[in-house]
């Protein structure tokens, strides 16, 4: 796909991301903790882990797909917030309408009045509810700090909460909440982590990183920013999990399973960020122009 077809559908699918929300009742955490560079290593057989690599410190962000019971957590905490913030409106609602009330009253009497009563309150509902998505809710990220291994590559191990994840891109979160990084919203890939395995995910290869390198060999001007990489080159392409991968004899004693990737459904810009796709993965990621094809099905995902 060109850059501007890719530039041109990532500007839509950004213009229809949702905003973030304001605070609510608090939802399930999502990341139980990085695995420590310790000498002896101790994993929760109820936890599930994600091990991930990088040639150097990185950050990484996943969505966990919300399955039922996290659904139905959801939608009972987002209704009752509803009920809450309707119960406010009415009582906002009902002091607008007696401030209304009394301007116009002074207004047909030919009183001055102290002020208007400002734009109604708009009475809230289902469609325009300040409240977090649940995807965003479901958001877990980690790096560049706290690699387990720094020795051939840097080495990362997540504990999560069990489920399918969903790789959202090389995105670093601030403690301040604020965040940095690309969206991979035109095209990612799916994995499932099970309780007490560690999923090897395989190699996330930055390929703006990649792209210098190869222009400092050919002696020819570096790209700048991820827009100067080549038609043919997103910012993130990624290896699968090989046979003969180690991550590391401290976990031995451990089952540790190569992550059978999928191709993943699209999601919005939820952040605000730059926006691109993962490269396609053999076997398992593929693009017909914006289209995002399961290589495994030859399905088109939405």
């Amino acid at each position: 796909m060109s850059k501007p077809l890719l530039l041109a559908a990532a500007l839509a699918a950004a213009a229809l991301a949702p905003a973030a929300a304001l605070a609510q009742a608090a939802a399930p955490p999502q990341g139980l903790g990085h695995v420590k560079d310790k000498p002896e290593i101790a994993l929760d057989p109820a936890t599930a882990y994600i091990a991930v690599r990088n040639a150097d410190a990185a950050s990484f962000s996943f969505i966990r797909i919300a399955d039922e019971a996290n659904l139905a957590d959801y939608k009972a905490r987002r209704a009752a917030a509803l009920v809450k913030a309707h119960a406010k409106w009415e009582r906002r609602h009902a002091t607008w309408i007696k401030n209304r009330d009394a301007y116009l009253k002074d207004a047909r009497n030919g009183r001055p009045a102290i002020r208007p009563p400002g734009p109604e309150p708009v009475e809230p509902n289902d469609a325009n509810l300040a409240f977090t998505p649940i995807d965003v809710e479901n958001l877990i990220s980690f790096g560049p700090a706290n690699r387990f291994s720094k020795s051939a590559a840097s080495i990362y191990i997540q504990g999560v909460r069990p489920g399918r994840y969903a790789f959202y891109g090389p995105i670093m979160t601030a403690g301040n909440g604020s965040h940095a990084g690309i969206c991979m919203c035109m095209g990612t890939f799916e994995f499932e982590a099970k309780p007490g395995q560690i999923t090897d995910i395989g190699t996330m290869i930055l390929m703006f990183d990649v792209e210098r390198g190869r222009a400092r060999t050919a002696g020819t001007p570096p790209p700048r920013t991820t827009i100067d990489l080549p038609e043919t080159v997103t910012s993130v392409s990624w290896r699968l999990p090989v046979a003969g991968d180690r991550i590391d004899p401290r976990l031995a004693s451990y089952t540790i399973v190569p992550a059978e990737l999928h191709a993943g459904r699209r999601v919005p810009n939820y952040l605000g960020l730059e926006i691109d796709r993962v490269m396609p993965i053999d076997g398992v990621l593929a693009y017909r122009r914006d289209k995002v094809i399961d290589v495994r099905s030859g399905a088109t995902l939405p």
